[in-house]
């Protein structure tokens, strides 16, 4: 049984001219049948999500935040691909920083973490620490947990251009507090093994990186699901 999962920052609900981001989203989430996408930086309120899902209404949106800058993470579910009789469930771990949704899915209960860690190290050390420990406590299941967003910092030196590795007190900290503890293991550089793509690209420098990832339980990326793993 197939279940496509993507993880986006959308930077914002408009584009300049105005007009909805949502409706390249909506279109992209049919054509490319992802069936759970979740949203960094969605931005928006609560009417706002409300207007959203009128004008799509095959597709729910549970976010977190307020229409603040870079305020804001949301999982958006494709009816389309999800049968009507799944429930959900979403907890706030970090209001407009991480949310987890419980799905049902094949007979069982998913636990996905979506999360924007903010830029300035310190801040993403504390946030990782606090992401882990809430985490931890609010995950009942780790071997169906799965763990995405843009986490704004990368864990080996290939995922940059060009090649340096981030803070190591970062990537302990990640490692100890959420990596190990979860048991998880980056699906797409598993399936993608030396390869070099980017989820990001720093137009004032030319750098790119790639700080959107996907984790998934190692016992739980090993079943008989067909994974596909989409950084977007």
């Amino acid at each position: 049984m197939s279940l496509k999962v993507a993880s986006l920052n959308i930077h914002g609900k408009n584009y300049a001219n105005g007009d909805s981001k949502y409706n390249d989203l909506y279109t992209m989430m049919r054509r490319e049948k992802i069936a759970v996408m979740a949203l960094q930086e969605t931005r928006l309120n609560e009417a706002e999500v409300d207007t959203i899902v009128q004008r799509f209404p095959n597709l729910w949106i549970m976010n977190s935040g307020n229409s603040t800058a870079r305020e804001g993470v949301a999982f958006v579910i494709n009816r389309d691909q999800i049968q009507n009789t799944t429930r959900f469930v979403t907890e706030e771990v970090i209001h407009g920083k991480a949310i987890l949704l419980k799905m049902e899915w094949n007979n069982e209960v998913l636990e996905l973490l979506n999360v924007h860690a903010p830029n300035e190290v310190q801040a993403k050390i504390n946030f990782i620490k606090e992401v882990g420990e809430k985490a931890e406590n609010l995950i009942e299941n780790r071997e169906k947990a799965i763990v995405m967003g843009d986490w704004n910092f990368v864990e080996d030196a290939i995922d940059r251009i060009p090649h340096h590795p981030d803070d190591n007190r970062l990537v302990n900290m990640f490692e100890e507090k959420i990596e190990k503890p979860l048991d998880l293991i980056d699906g797409w550089r598993f399936l993608n093994d030396e390869a070099k793509e980017f989820t990001y690209v720093q137009e004032v420098t030319n750098s790119m990186s790639r700080i959107d990832r996907i984790y998934v339980n190692k016992l739980l990326f090993g079943r008989s699901y067909d994974w596909t793993i989409e950084e977007t």
